[in-house]
């Protein structure tokens, strides 16, 4: 198949300071005066380096905010490649090539899309064309290099034909210490997209996933209905968390070699509402800059050239920057995208359980603007997970209405809550200011993995919390003759047990007998053995009750069960 398929676009042209409330348009592809600044919360644009590429990376701006440039490398070898050049960090980019074979590595095994459950032929047309790699350095840990892969699939036509692109990244920084890279995070995306026929990108916005031979490739919608995914082999040094941007995932993963595990992982495209402010860089004040933060470009706010202010949805700085900004724009969106994208996250809360890179822990996805890019912390016994966002749609009326998708493996699950291999059930709360809108809440686990989910909420900032439990009985020991009242034994028996369950919101002490008359004392050991119970903690509810049984073992004993 030829890569000639063209696309019509029609081109919107902004004018004039705040055109980012409630227009249709995307931060990157609003124009930007050489006089204006541009303040956006990025959707991971910086994630379109199709190929790969050795960088310096220079050190945070100074009091001034000014930064030094970025250094590209031809190779390890090219004299500017400088490693030990101070208040500069090398680093590697590595896109994974298509896999050649069966025994290949670190590469992306192919695209996956759905209908219905069935999937669909995607047929790998070719890498990106006009991109970079550089040579594999085995001794510093570099392996080899490719670019992302163009796909055709008829099955899945979009508004610009049928073609999608799918890439796999890995980044590496250097360690000087060792003198290797070390493989830190790894981003997946899946766009489709169409063919323009030439570089219609206007001044000062870049609306291109990339340029070739001046032809401008672009974004388009994904298509409803349809579930994406993508299979690839990586380097099993990356694992721990990954961040999302799709709805319902599936994950699988599995060793493939001593270097390398095979991941699958499915999932539906989001729309995300998405954040920007134009203005005259006269206009921004201090506190404007303040709350802009740690960003690139801000040498142009000082220079003769378009400004534009981006942080990533996944930095938890945004919040502030949002909350900043918001009334300018009426808390209203400029535009919604769809997205299918997942990367990991070296940012950690300290639990040792959610803290190990040589396996997957468990995928956190939303279609937020603005979300937290640790993984979720647990914190008095819950998950908790912060997400913000505007609370309009570019037409200034229409709600936006989150997304929240908790896939934990199951033995994470256990980990940090100590429960055994018995089933596991859960509560999704969404908490905040705000509309407490939420539509509905999703719980199940299968094949080693727990999924939790919440839709329909509305947005301001919110904290997701997220409570695991696991149904437990514990028959008590035998009381004594006629006894009501709890033995030594049999209190360390309950207070073993609320420790172990305490985060399971109902408690029910049911005692049995076998003759009717005996019913009366059985009620009573119950009642006994939950006052007991809520004693220890009150923050459950305890119900106790009475039940005949035909057993001799369990006439005259207590159980006491948690919810």
């Amino acid at each position: 198949m030829k890569l000639s398929i063209l696309l019509t676009l029609s081109i919107l042209i902004l004018q004039g300071p705040g055109v980012a409330i409630g227009s249709p348009v995307a931060p990157n592809q609003i124009p930007v005066g050489n006089d204006e600044a541009l303040v956006y919360i990025s959707e991971q644009e910086d994630v379109r380096i199709w190929g790969s590429q050795l960088t310096l990376a220079p050190g945070k701006p100074d009091e001034n905010l000014v930064r030094d440039p970025w250094i590209e490398c031809e190779s390890v070898k090219d004299p500017v490649c400088d490693f030990a050049k101070p208040n500069y960090n090398p680093s590697a980019s590595i896109n994974l090539g298509k896999c050649e074979n069966g025994a290949s590595e670190n590469c992306l095994v192919g695209l996956r899309v759905k209908r219905d459950g069935v999937l669909l032929p995607a047929e790998f047309i070719s890498a990106v064309p006009g991109t970079k790699t550089f040579p594999a350095v085995p001794e510093l840990g570099l392996f080899d290099t490719g670019a992302a892969s163009l796909f055709d699939v008829p099955g899945a036509p979009h508004s610009g034909g049928t073609l999608y692109l799918a890439g796999a990244r890995v980044t590496s920084n250097y360690d000087a210490k060792t003198k290797r890279f070390v493989h830190t995070d790894m981003y997946v995306t899946i766009y489709p997209v169409a063919l323009q026929g030439q570089n219609l990108s206007r001044p000062g916005a870049n609306s291109c996933l990339w340029n070739y031979e001046n032809q401008c490739w672009e974004a388009v919608p994904f298509p409803k209905g349809l579930t994406f995914g993508v299979e690839l082999r990586v380097v099993n040094e990356l694992g721990g968390w990954f961040l999302g941007r799709f709805q319902s995932p599936n994950i699988q993963v599995a060793k493939f070699s001593n270097t390398n595990n095979q991941m699958v992982v499915d999932a539906e495209p989001v729309e995300v509402p998405r954040f920007a402010y134009l203005t005259k860089k006269s206009e921004l004040t201090a506190a404007d800059k303040i709350a802009v933060g740690n960003v690139g470009g801000t040498n142009a706010l000082f220079e003769d050239r378009p400004a534009r202010l981006g942080n990533d949805g996944f930095d938890t700085s945004v919040f502030g920057m949002l909350a900043h900004f918001k009334d300018r724009v009426s808390d209203t969106a400029t535009a919604t995208t769809s997205h299918w994208r997942m990367r990991t996250t070296s940012r950690n809360g300290g639990n040792k359980c959610l803290t190990q890179y040589d396996k997957v822990l468990g995928i956190v996805s939303t279609n937020a603007t603005a979300y937290d890019g640790f993984a979720p912390q647990f914190k008095d016994g819950y998950l908790d997970y912060k997400v913000a966002g505007l609370h309009y749609s570019p037409d200034g009326k229409t709600l936006n209405v989150g997304t929240y998708d908790l896939v934990i493996s199951s033995e994470t699950a256990r980990c940090l809550y100590g429960f055994t291999n018995a089933p596991v059930s859960a509560t999704v709360t969404v908490v905040g200011t705000g509309d407490q809108n939420v539509a509905s809440t999703v719980v199940s686990e299968k094949d080693g993995w727990l999924k939790l989910a919440a839709y329909g909420f509305t947005f301001s900032e919110k904290e997701i919390k997220v409570k695991l439990s696991q149904p437990l009985t514990k028959s008590l020991s035998e009381f004594s003759g006629s006894s009501k009242t709890l033995s030594a034994k049999q209190k360390n028996e309950v207070s073993a047990l609320m420790k172990k369950v305490s985060s399971n919101p109902k408690f029910i002490c049911t005692g049995t007998y076998v003759k009717p008359a005996d019913k009366a004392i059985a009620l009573s050991r119950a009642k006994a053995v939950c006052n007991y119970a809520k004693g220890i903690d009150k923050n459950h509810s305890f119900f106790a009750q009475a039940k005949q049984t035909k057993a001799a073992s369990y006439d005259g004993k207590v159980l006491i069960s948690s919810k």
